[in-house]
């Protein structure tokens, strides 16, 4: 049987983090799935990059604050893209107001993490969210 490939991006500046999320997501083992890593250290970068003009499944996980594009407006470029169902955006923040995480929502993002977070519960809600995307391709 063939594996689903499955990109997994993280758009973050603080490389401890990012290394952090990059080991968890080495630890991510489902059948069937492959998981693409790449990193990006800021949302002009990531866009530049075209790795969203790949045609699989893609979880994004970007934080809001960014030096060049913040999470919400990179969100707002990916979600008129074609296909842009393929895309699962997680938005990081180290705070935001009510109002602010209801914008982001309304601009496209799938789902909102306040920093920090427990890593083993968010690998855990990756694991699922891969598996529960991967059925319907």
């Amino acid at each position: 049987m063939n594996k689903l490939n499955f990109k997994f991006s993280i758009v973050e500046e603080d490389v401890i983090f990012v290394k952090t999320l990059v080991r968890m997501a080495k630890n991510i083992n489902i059948p069937n799935i492959n998981l693409i890593i790449d990193t990006y250290s800021n949302g002009q970068e990531f866009l530049l990059s075209e790795t969203h003009k790949s045609e699989y499944p893609h979880i994004i996980v970007i934080n809001n604050q960014l030096s060049m594009r913040s999470g919400v407006e990179v969100t707002q470029i990916l979600r008129q893209e074609e296909n842009a169902d393929r895309f699962y955006i997680i938005l990081l923040s180290r705070g935001m107001s009510d109002d602010e995480i209801v914008h982001a929502f309304h601009n496209g993002i799938d789902n909102y993490r306040l920093r920090p977070f427990n890593l083993n519960v968010f690998k855990a809600f990756l694991e699922r969210t891969i598996e529960r995307l991967g059925e319907f391709k």
